[in-house]
């Protein structure tokens, strides 16, 4: 029996993965931005650094449900599995992207 349509879950997937690695982009760019523009570094203490760490926490966190709804696509046997696995992979590259710009940071 082939698949009849998409599966709703999985076009969530995709859509939280596009949105949320969007936004993850734009706060390491502006993250970056701020550092470069100040020679002495961001603070930690300042509002606006907490709001883009804040921010960043939430993405990741949309980003891991985003990959719960790609993981639960490709177990169902019913609908195609297109968008539960693009969403799926983009997903686990912008999740692992901050994680390893962390791991850079804490080395250095």
């Amino acid at each position: 029996m082939t698949p009849s349509k998409h599966s709703v879950i999985g076009i969530i997937s995709f859509a939280l993965s596009i949105i949320f690695s969007f936004i993850m982009t734009m706060l390491i760019s502006i993250a970056t931005y701020l550092e470069i523009k100040n020679p002495g570094g961001v603070e930690a203490n300042e509002d606006f650094a907490a709001m883009l760490g804040l921010g960043m926490i939430f993405a990741v966190f949309m980003l891991i449900v985003s990959i719960i709804f790609g993981l639960i696509t490709l177990f169902d046997q019913n609908n195609k599995k297109v968008f539960g696995i693009i969403g799926l992979c983009i997903s686990v590259i912008f999740t692992i992207i901050p994680i390893l710009l962390l791991i850079i940071g804490l080395l250095q």
